[in-house]
This record gives structure tokens, C-alpha cells and sequence, in this order.
């Protein structure tokens, strides 16, 4: 059976034949997940969307905390009553907080509670550390 078709419709149908066709014939893909420009950065404050919130969510911490204060004295910070170099390190989500449980080795133990804030602050940077051959930054 000989069907005719015009011009347009034989091209049309040639393209949806060709797409449905070519990924079998393709052994391999090279694919860029995002573009940037070289040097480019992005800082901005946004919102907390649930993408975002379930990046964070996902985040596992050690079990050993060390106390790090900067140029001060431990005792000029206020909240650590007792402070110990190391603590051992739990956390987990209750309802809107993240809640860090330190316990040093005397036993004693102390708590942070971090509220889950509606915005957060993003410090992007294009991470690329040789030359680009066309497909961005290897990711």
C-alpha cells in the first residue's frame, strides 16, 4: 500500500520516525546539567522552598563536635556554662528546629536549638578549576 503524503506531513513524519529512532542508534551522550560563565557568582537571600528544605533535611553530622571560638575566651561567650574542646555530637529534626545535643566526657551535656528559618542566604560560585571544553564545569 503506497499512502501520499504532502510536503509538511512527510517531514513531520520523518522527524517523529528519526526521534524515535536515533537514541538506539546513540552509544553515548554528553550532557551539561547547568551553564555558567566563567568566574561567575551568585549571592542572594531566598526563600526556604522545599527543594531547599529537603537539601538541608538530608545533611548528616558526625559524632564529635569540637569547640571552636575565634580570637575570644570561652568565657566571654555566653550559654556555655561548662566548656569542654570536644563533645559527642547528636542531631536530628523536631518539628521546625534543628536540635544539636552535645555530651562531653564528664557527662554533662547541653543543647542548640536552630529554628528552621523562612529564608536562607546562597553563596553560588562556578567551580570550575581547568579549561572549559564546551560543556560547562565537570559537576
Amino acid at each position: 500500500m503506497i499512502v501520499r503524503f504532502g510536503r509538511g506531513l512527510s517531514i513531520l513524519l520523518a522527524w517523529f520516525i528519526l526521534s524515535q529512532t536515533s537514541p538506539a542508534l546513540v552509544s553515548s551522550a554528553l550532557a551539561c546539567a547547568c551553564c555558567t560563565n566563567e568566574g561567575q557568582r551568585n549571592v542572594a537571600t531566598v526563600a526556604l522552598d522545599s527543594g531547599k528544605q529537603q537539601e538541608i533535611e538530608s545533611l548528616r553530622f558526625g559524632s564529635k563536635a569540637t569547640l571552636f571560638t575565634g580570637e575570644g575566651d570561652v568565657e566571654g561567650i555566653q550559654g556555655i556554662a561548662t566548656p569542654a574542646g570536644t563533645c559527642k555530637l547528636s542531631a536530628q529534626w523536631r518539628e521546625d528546629r534543628l536540635v544539636l545535643s552535645f555530651r562531653d566526657a564528664a557527662g554533662r551535656t547541653g543543647t542548640l536549638s536552630l529554628a528552621r528559618p523562612p529564608t536562607i542566604s546562597v553563596f553560588e560560585v562556578d567551580p570550575r578549576d581547568g579549561p572549559d571544553r564546551g560543556q560547562g564545569p565537570t559537576l
